[in-house]
């Protein structure tokens, strides 16, 4: 029993670690937060929003005024609402699911790592590279749904390489893929490109029906909440999808070239991270591959297979994010099934025992290890050291924006471009500008319509009192509008913009914001600065004009 238990200790000490610096980041956050918990970015907090609307009130919405479609990854959602539902709702819940999620990939890693190499400490290498490189511990404070995410995709791409390499699978095998598939899907959409993926290569297995079952089980949860959408008015697929994508330009050979495959490589090219990966990905591809016959029953074959279709899937269709956490789960990915395939070459390597005439090949792994940790390295390391930063800026900024709200603008309408926080903490009719969680201003930017008066006709139907935003995102559409204050944040590392500004929509609410703001001055924590036509009226006791206010 001890034995078998001392077998896992690589998997112990990968837990260790992430569970250390978990604690290490969470420590510092909520010192620098005045004792709060805070997710690094304001779209954990749609989540949230969302999820205590269904638990509460039956409405699938960022308010609980109406339905909204507002991101790719319902399944999440649907688990927030169930725990807020069984548990109460409290911040909490986010991250203990990410935790929990985390736990589970690298117990997944593990198996396949063990199951492939024959030494502990490769098998802990990968490990703690999975660890930091996509990074798990910054995935756990962003609150959402990308750790699950990248659970789902590991293990679906694990067990589809162990199916793939079998002459005939069992039912419960087949209907494991099957369940999986379309749950992987919901979690993210670009869940389907590893879906789709794994069909192509039962395909070139022979295996049609299979591959026809896995791409209709993907398409299964997706196509019935793009019904539900359209039932509720919307459209099939969600407002975050639409807005962001682009349609492809086929008029011209550039933009053909462009939509069949050009983008994916440029992009795959521009992107040393996901180069290096791809390119490590192909030489274990063609390594295993040397041996025909055998290399069918090859699992690692398979997974870097299915690794190489997504990344050009998603670097086709997607691209890179602004945001790290897009690509984590396939950076998650490539890093467990190369690390499968070097360490099994390796392991076989030392087996032989150390030999002088194989000294370049030790030297160039070593050099092309050292290539990896920069490439992966130059991605993470900056996000592990400015994640605590990150959580920061939200308490700063869309938080205290949902805090000011709760306390004097219950129940009515108001305006904004970052709609999470705002709607968790304070129960507001929402119009949000940018269309994420409301349905005529996203029709109006597909339209290419969005102009003053437009908004203006928006904020009339809505009777919008003021509005929060971004200034610089909304030139030549706010000058009917009264601006009274900014708040500014230092040190920005996540927020678009490191300024909000107050307005007041409704001319009859000019001075009610203006007293508004001024009444919540000395609540803003003090690294924040204020100015505008609201701070004129702060008395001498309270903060000064322009300059960080004092916490209470």
């Amino acid at each position: 029993m001890m034995r078998s238990v001392w077998r896992l200790w690589p998997l112990f000490a990968a837990l260790a670690a992430y569970g250390a610096t978990v604690a290490i980041m969470l420590s510092v956050s909520v010192r620098q937060n005045q004792g709060h918990l805070i997710y690094t970015y304001d779209d954990a907090y749609i989540h949230m929003a969302m999820a205590k609307n269904f638990a509460r009130h039956g409405v699938w919405g960022v308010t609980r005024h109406e339905f909204a479609s507002a991101s790719s990854s319902p399944l999440w959602r649907l688990l927030l609402a169930v725990a807020f539902k069984l548990l109460g709702e409290h911040d909490v819940i986010p991250l203990l699911l990410n935790v929990l999620a985390c736990i589970l990939t690298l117990v997944v890693a593990y198996r396949f790592l063990e199951a492939h190499l024959q030494r502990a400490f490769p098998v802990l290498a990968g490990l703690l590279l999975l660890i930091f490189a996509a990074p798990l511990p910054s995935l756990t404070l962003a609150g959402m749904e990308h750790s699950l995410h990248t659970l789902l995709a590991l293990l679906f791409a694990c067990l589809s390489a162990e199916f793939l390499s079998l002459e005939r699978l069992s039912s419960r095998q087949l209907a494991t893929l099957l369940v999986l598939a379309p749950v992987l899907a919901l979690v993210r959409y670009e869940g389907l490109f590893l879906v789709g993926a794994v069909a192509l290569l039962f395909i070139l297995r022979g295996k049609v029906g299979m591959a026809l079952g896995l791409g209709a089980s993907g398409f299964l949860f997706v196509t019935i909440y793009g019904i539900v959408a359209l039932r509720q008015g919307w459209y099939f697929l969600p407002n975050s999808l639409l807005l962001k994508g682009a349609l492809p330009e086929l008029t011209s050979l550039g933009g053909a070239a462009e939509f069949l495959g050009k983008a994916a490589v440029r992009r795959v090219c521009s992107n040393p991270y996901i180069l290096v990966l791809s390119l490590l990905s192909l030489l274990a591809i063609v390594y295993q591959g040397r041996n025909r016959e055998k290399a069918w029953k090859s699992p690692i074959l398979w997974s870097n297979a299915s690794f190489m279709i997504a990344v050009l899937l998603h670097m086709q269709f997607v691209g890179q994010g602004w945001a790290y956490r897009y690509e984590a789960y396939l950076v998650s990915l490539g890093v467990v099934v190369i690390t499968a395939a070097g360490g099994e070459l390796l392991s076989g390597e030392l087996a032989l025992g150390f030999q002088r005439d194989r000294l370049p090949q030790y030297l160039a792994a070593g050099i092309l290890a050292l290539l990896v940790g920069h490439a992966l390295g130059e991605r993470s390391l900056p996000i592990l050291l400015k994640t605590s930063q990150a959580t920061t800026n939200i308490y700063e900024q869309q938080y205290q924006m949902g805090l000011f709200l709760h306390r004097f603008y219950e129940g009515q309408s108001v305006a904004a471009n970052d709609i999470g926080a705002i709607s968790y903490l304070a129960d507001i009719r929402l119009l949000d500008l940018e269309g994420l969680g409301s349905l005529k201003p996203a029709t109006l930017r597909m339209k290419k319509a969005f102009n003053a008066a437009q908004v203006r006709a928006l904020t009339a139907a809505e009777r919008t009192s003021i509005a929060i935003v971004y200034e610089g995102w909304f030139q030549g559409i706010l000058d009917d509008w009264s601006k009274v204050g900014e708040w500014k944040i230092r040190n920005r590392v996540v927020a678009a913009e490191d300024t909000v500004s107050f307005w007041a929509v409704d001319p009859a609410q000019k001075e009610s914001l203006i007293r508004n703001l001024q009444a919540f001055a000395g609540q803003l924590p003090a690294t924040v600065l204020q100015s505008g036509e609201y701070t004129q009226g702060i008395p001498p006791a309270a903060p000064l004009v322009g300059t960080a206010t004092t916490q209470p």
